[in-house]
């Protein structure tokens, strides 16, 4: 019995959940599912969600430029109809701002400054954290001082780099 207990755990609860409740997040767009935290995960050594955009249009960033001291990564997919493009985002990755259209997939060390926007188009987000030890998000996120949600937009200053800007 015990060991059915232990199996039966491993079968985590997503739900949806605002990331106002994160360090540093107004509230996105879309609908943002919690797959694998410390409230669904208590001991998990994972974080991750998925957040799910239809119809983006030039949309404002709700994450303040931040960093984690655990690795992480992004994944932006698209429509599985077209080869899984159709999201497109704009990610600050330390100074450099890139414009990354699905599918797309950024590695990001602990330590990196980072944030994103969604474009346009319509999909889904994936982020992981690795390596947390069951610790909660925000125990994980350092933020980075006298940002406003200021990105590259403003300035005009674009790096094209993960792919290519034409879907």
């Amino acid at each position: 019995m015990e060991n059915r207990k232990h199996l039966d755990d491993l079968i985590l609860k997503v739900r949806v959940e605002s990331s106002t409740v994160l360090k540093g997040h107004k509230a996105g767009p879309g609908e943002r599912y919690v797959y694998s935290d410390s409230k669904n995960n208590p001991g998990g050594d994972h974080y991750d969600i998925i957040r799910v955009v239809k119809n983006a249009d030039n949309v404002e960033r709700h994450v303040k430029k931040h960093y984690h001291i655990v690795d992480s990564s992004f994944k932006f997919l698209g429509d599985p109809e077209r080869d899984l493009k159709g999201l497109t985002a704009e990610v600050t990755l330390g100074d450099r701002t890139f414009i990354v259209n699905s599918p797309g997939s950024i590695d990001i060390p602990a330590g990196l400054i980072h944030a994103y926007r969604f474009i346009r188009g319509s999909g889904m987000y994936e982020n992981t954290l690795f390596n947390t030890r069951g610790r909660e998000y925000n125990a994980m996120t350092v933020d980075v001082k006298d940002d406003e949600y200021d990105m590259a937009e403003k300035s005009g200053e674009y790096t094209e780099g993960c792919n290519d800007i034409a879907d």
